[in-house]
């Protein structure tokens, strides 16, 4: 492997023997050669590391890394964020897989425009395309680019709702570097773990750009989520999403109150990425057919989210993403590694 990467694709891997030597394929298949394939096991408890060790027999450009003890996804990232030798890295989740032009296509047109982030089209892949169709359109590029002050809103859209996976973008690296500094050493994050490095990325970057073509192909709930809730405890697994908004919330406030009116476009997107959360918890909120559940999960929601909010944001997800005008897409000028 040539000692300086231009690509880092880091894969964070907790329990996916079944599905990392898929992802690990689908990084060795990149057009782009110059890479590096970080591999983060965040203490597997079935085969994933030695699935992992026999690709490195394979593939010298594949580094594994390892968790003494489970620190949850965003911690993995960090991990390999925190090794990455490339100028730009790209996110792949242990149990999906990059199309081979990924790296590829992202550096060239992060290149060209000296793009901070950049994004792609997502392959949603389930059992039934009607019932991914909706979602699979809200995760594909909305814009081909944004410069300095419409990059958030851009990207996290104040009418909301918000997507917020990490794996949609390539990021510089020392973006994705500032956006860990400033959360705490060691936060754990397993729901909405993505949020936090996502939202900082787009407030600090000053170039957005994106490819058109569908690079990552993400499987519908192949991992924990959109299982029924049965019981309580299984409803608290989905609240901890909300642990991703109680740490950015100091953030996102201190910036705000020396933003001017950036600040309170801050303010606007991070509203609609809360709302965003917590609609996204309350989508698991048992129905009709066990009222005395529903009521008890709901009781446990209220402990850490306002009826005001809870209220907001099942509207948000009721009226979806309305037409809007594209935010205003400002020269491209001065140098987009400065970040604020």
């Amino acid at each position: 492997m040539p000692s300086s990467p231009e690509v880092s694709i880091i894969v964070p891997v907790h329990n996916n023997e079944e599905q990392v030597e898929a992802a690990l394929k689908s990084c060795r298949a990149q057009t782009l050669e110059n890479i590096e394939i970080i591999c983060v096991d965040d203490a597997s408890t079935d085969r994933s590391a030695e699935v992992i060790d026999a690709a490195q027999q394979l593939d010298r450009r594949i580094r594994l890394l390892r968790l003494a003890v489970n620190s949850s996804p965003f911690q993995a990232r960090r991990r390999g964020v925190q090794a990455a030798l490339a100028p730009y890295v790209l996110f792949l989740d242990g149990d999906d897989e990059l199309l081979p032009g990924a790296a590829e296509k992202t550096l060239r047109r992060a290149q060209e425009l000296n793009s901070d982030l950049v994004g792609f089209g997502i392959d949603v892949v389930a059992a039934s395309r009607d019932s991914v169709a909706d979602f699979e359109r809200r995760l594909q590029p909305r814009y081909a680019e944004l410069s300095h002050e419409a990059v958030l809103p851009g990207l996290f859209p104040p009418e909301g709702p918000v997507q917020m996976q990490v794996w949609r973008y390539l990021f510089r690296t020392e973006l994705v570097r500032l956006a860990y500094s400033r959360l705490p050493s060691t936060l754990r994050l397993y729901r909405a773990d993505d949020l936090p490095i996502s939202f900082l990325a787009a407030a600090a970057a000053r170039q957005y750009s994106s490819v058109p073509d569908k690079l990552y192909r993400y499987h519908f709930q192949r991992g924990p989520s959109g299982r029924r809730v049965e019981t309580t405890d299984q409803f608290a697994f989905y609240l901890h999403s909300i642990d991703a908004l109680d740490a950015l919330t100091q953030i996102v406030r201190q910036q705000a109150a020396h933003g001017g009116s950036s600040g309170e476009t801050l303010l606007a997107s991070y509203e609609a990425a809360k709302l965003t959360v917590i609609g996204n918890v309350v989508k698991y909120l048992p129905g009709l057919e066990n009222p005395s559940l529903a009521a008890s999960c709901l009781e446990v929601l209220h402990q850490r989210v306002s009826e005001q909010d809870t209220v907001r944001a099942m509207e948000q997800r009721s009226s979806g993403p309305q037409p809007r005008t594209a935010p205003e897409i400002q020269p491209l000028t001065g140098s987009t590694q400065q970040l604020r």
